[in-house]
């Protein structure tokens, strides 16, 4: 064990209280943005007055990384003033931080005040007020006392005080919060808001106070408040402040009490040092210490505290004891500094497939949707295959679709009549099974041509208009407009229109076709679009209404290249209506 001069308190100070205030030490640090203030112990003599005071009596030196002690001049900056002993900060900033020494005139050779540690911490708002600014005031239950915000002396120009117990509002426009025959509900963290003008501003002092009621301490038993093990979670960098206090009580003889930290090697019992005061020169702690002492309901308590200004690597290899020596029975309170927890970097393999699945992944989405917008035709008829689907029960229809088309075509052009009574009725019909309304065959003698078109139409699922810029000369412009007028207005049915022969040029079209949407809108290409697996099939399947295909024939439409008048050759069904041609 290292050999040592066990660090003896010096007692700042012992006040009796008639009122039984806490009398608790300065603030460990201060809010960014509130007032704050550093007060020099030198003292001044007071048989110097007048021009014998000397000149500029207090003068005030900052520490710089670089620099050194470097003088301030609160003349050029406002916001900091020198008034008399005090160095007051209106408000103080987070670059306030560092070591602060005051002397008589003006050279820090002359100084023999220890340098004073300002801190200045940023606010955690979700935490109300930050907790490393919190003094411990540890009560025993039963007592009276009393927390006090701020004197008057101190801030003359005071114009209200708020209290706060942890985040929510407690009292208002008290100096003092008194607590008559303590019980352990008042434990908790209280802070006082001074609302302070200076200069025409407003300005807050925080102070808060951890107020820790504790079971009656047995009397005359010198003890250390809190369990013998706590440990302390940290980071690398950040300032800590460990608070310790021991109970006195009504022991007198207190020059005979060590109250003094330890430091133990946690791989090594035999590394034991004392913790005194650091100084840059030995670097041997990167800590200081400092004690004052409370006179509480008739008992005396001691408290410490361990300030680490910047958390090291090394500090964590270390327990720290609070020791109390005493007459009567030593006491001893370890502290244990835990590293916080950082989050666990992913592993690379992780990393790697995660990333290449969150590429991967949309990229496969945006395929398939793709897919599913090109190939939608031909999943849905996959789809009414596999479910048999059929849309055409009791619904009280007799026809899958009204065929309307051009009948009468002048001099031999019966290209488009014969499209719409050979290959559409025929392939419709005969190979996908639909049931086809076609005037010229299915009209009956007897009734008007326009009762019996109505009849038709009502009586059909769909309307086919197969359009060709001949189609307005002819006397079908009727069923067009009835059928749009009951596809459009009365929701009867869909429209399919098929654009038969139609180049770039739709100025013939009736403007109410415009009303169509594009989706029911067929091209016929011909050749290209004859075979029964062609897209112009594939389309017409999927406007027409769902139902199970029963195909009569597997014929198809052979062109007739021989025939003056290129007549397609048709075979089954429909004979009974076509002239085929040998």
């Amino acid at each position: 064990m290292k050999v040592g001069n066990l660090y003896v308190v010096a007692l700042l100070f012992l006040k009796e209280l008639s009122t039984g205030s806490t009398q608790l030490a300065p603030l460990p640090c201060t809010l960014e943005g509130d007032f704050s203030l550093l007060t020099c112990a030198e003292d001044i003599p007071e048989h110097l007055t007048g021009s014998q005071r000397p000149r500029n009596a207090i003068t005030w030196f900052k520490k710089h990384e670089k620099n050194g002690w470097v003088k301030l001049n609160p003349e050029s900056q406002s916001r900091i003033v020198v008034n008399e002993k005090n160095l007051e900060f209106w408000p103080a900033e987070v670059n306030d931080t560092g070591d602060y020494l005051c002397v008589i005139g003006n050279d820090t050779r002359d100084a023999t005040n220890s340098p004073l540690f300002f801190n200045v911490t940023r606010r955690i708002p979700e935490y109300c007020f930050n907790t490393l600014c919190a003094l411990e005031s540890s009560e025993t239950e039963g007592i009276s006392t009393a927390i006090v915000c701020g004197s008057a002396e101190a801030f003359p120009n005071i114009v209200s005080r708020t209290w706060y117990k942890g985040c929510d509002y407690y009292a208002k426009d008290t100096l003092r919060l008194q607590f008559n025959n303590l019980h352990k509900a008042d434990s908790g963290k209280y802070s006082c808001v001074a609302t302070i003008i200076h200069q025409g501003k407003m300005y807050n002092y925080t102070k808060t106070i951890e107020l820790q009621v504790t079971d009656p301490v047995e009397m005359g038993k010198p003890d250390i408040l809190g369990d013998s093990i706590t440990t302390e979670t940290t980071e690398i960098g950040m300032t800590l402040i460990i608070n310790c206090t021991g109970y006195l009580g009504p022991y007198d003889n207190t020059l005979s009490i060590s109250f003094y930290w330890l430091k133990i090697n946690t791989t090594n019992a035999d590394d034991v040092d004392f913790c005194n005061r650091c100084t840059e020169e030995t670097q041997e702690w990167p800590c200081e210490t400092e004690s004052w002492m409370s006179v509480l309901g008739g008992s005396k308590f001691i408290s410490q505290q361990l300030k680490f200004q910047s958390v090291k690597e090394v500090d964590l290899e270390y327990t720290y004891v609070c020791k109390l020596d005493n007459p009567i029975e030593n006491k001893m309170k370890s502290f244990i500094l835990i590293k916080k927890v950082q989050a666990q970097d992913i592993p690379t393999h992780s990393f790697t497939t995660g990333i290449v699945l969150a590429i991967v992944l949309p990229l496969l989405f945006l395929f398939l949707l793709i897919g599913c917008l090109l190939f939608r035709i031909e999943l849905v008829l996959f789809y009414r295959r596999a479910t048999n689907k059929d849309e055409t029960k009791a619904d009280g229809k007799e026809y899958d679709a009204y065929v309307s088309y051009r009948k009468d075509s002048p001099g031999d052009d019966e290209a488009e009549k014969k499209f719409a009574l050979e290959i559409l009725a025929h392939t419709l019909e005969e190979h996908f099974g639909y049931k086809l309304c076609i005037f010229e065959r299915d009209f009956m003698p007897g009734g008007t041509i326009a009762e019996d078109t109505n009849s038709f139409i009502d009586k059909s699922r769909r309307l086919i208009i197969v359009l060709s810029p001949n189609y307005t000369l002819d006397n079908s412009m009727y069923e067009l407009e009835s059928g749009l007028y009951k596809s459009l207005v009365e929701k009867q049915f869909k429209v399919i229109l098929i654009e038969y022969n139609i180049d770039d040029n739709y100025t013939f079209m009736p403007e109410s076709l415009d009303l169509l949407k594009s989706s029911a809108k067929v091209k016929w290409k011909g050749d290209k679009s004859l075979p029964n697996n062609s897209g112009f099939w594939k389309r017409m399947q999927y406007l027409m209404p769902a139902k199970p295909i029963k195909s009569k024939s597997s014929a198809r439409f052979i062109p007739n290249k021989g025939g003056n008048n290129g007549n397609i050759v048709v075979f089954s069904a429909m004979k009974k209506y076509v002239n085929i041609e040998e």
